[in-house]
């Protein structure tokens, strides 16, 4: 199990953990541009 902790005020274990297919199209988006997949 991965240690969670906290930045700037986030506490990393309430994020939602995204699948790799899912990380790869918002990386994708990104790159073309689109401000809201950042």
């Amino acid at each position: 199990m991965q240690g969670k902790v906290e930045i700037a005020g986030v506490n990393t274990a309430k994020l939602k953990v995204l699948k790799s297919s899912e990380t790869m199209e918002l990386l994708r988006r990104s790159k073309a541009g689109d401000r809201q997949a950042r």
